[in-house]
């Protein structure tokens, strides 16, 4: 099988499954305020295109300046994040190790057999399907797959404009360059981020908080991490690459999901025959 043709079974397995299960999420929610047709009537495709670029330069730049607005508890999530990440680097070699003593036995076997399915997820090059993703839903006007593939997208942007000058400033060699866990400041060395890993747990944040169930949660993660194990287990990174990346994915497409939802509730006072009060409104 072709690295081609194993890129559109995955993705066509995998993406199709997920927006079947978010229309049914979605057809199931009472409570969902649905825009009128004359809205949707009134849609122009060159006006939805430069709002929709401009929201993505909004949110990229404030996702990439959030860190200075952390509070106290973000702080302390950044904290245990990095303070996992530094035990993991002080036993990356005992831990990669380990992995691929015992990659034959179960459970790694079957977790590497599914990282290595869903594998073509993590290429760069499957934005072209979630920009498919994304003009599709527009042309079917279906706003939940609009979200989500754009939450996507967003998440991806942000990664890729932290890609080239993060792994050119840590420079950090990979397993299979034999020169150990603790070589950085390497040229031509890509060991962090993972960008496997990276992109996985972004599409596996984004499509479990459309699709909200929590078996779907359960399974979304569990599938990334198999990726983000075989990428491992194939000595392309190291434990610790692989944990923060997988952490600073969660993060950003949370932070993405975040803006998104921020700009779909608005409250309006209101003054009736009972007197004042608020009402509510959603824009999906």
């Amino acid at each position: 099988m072709t690295l081609r043709t194993r890129h559109w079974r995955t993705f066509a397995a995998v993406i199709l499954a997920a927006m079947i299960l978010a229309v049914v999420a979605e057809g199931s929610e009472t409570d969902q305020v649905e825009e009128t047709a004359e809205i949707a009537d009134s849609r122009n495709v060159f006006d939805d295109s430069w709002h929709g670029v401009k929201t993505l330069a909004h949110d990229t730049a404030h996702i990439l300046v959030s860190p200075f607005r952390m509070g106290k508890r973000d702080a302390l999530q950044l904290g245990a994040i990095l303070a996992t990440t530094g035990v993991l680097l002080i036993y990356d070699e005992e831990i990669h190790s380990a992995i691929n003593r015992n990659a034959e036995e179960f459970p790694l076997k079957p977790m590497v057999e599914v990282g290595r399915f869903l594998d073509p997820l993590g290429y760069g090059r499957m934005n072209v399907f979630y920009l498919g993703g994304l003009g599709g839903s527009y042309l079917f006007r279906w706003e939940t797959g609009e979200a989500m593939f754009g939450q996507i997208i967003t998440s991806f942007v942000v990664y890729g404009l932290l890609k080239v000058p993060v792994e050119t400033i840590v420079g950090r060699a990979r397993p299979y360059q034999d020169q150990g866990a603790y070589s950085f400041g390497n040229d031509d060395s890509t060991s962090f981020f993972s960008g496997h890993t990276v992109n996985v747990f972004q599409l596996a944040t984004v499509v479990s908080h459309h699709v909200d169930r929590t078996w779907f949660d359960v399974l979304a993660y569990f599938s990334a991490t198999c990726v983000g194990l075989q990428r491992v287990e194939s000595d392309a990174h190291w434990p610790s690459d692989v944990f923060l990346s997988a952490a600073f994915a969660i993060a950003v497409s949370r932070g993405v999901i975040e803006l998104h939802e921020q700009r779909k509730v608005s409250v309006m006072p209101t003054m009736g025959s009972q007197g004042a009060g608020l009402t509510v409104g959603w824009r999906f």
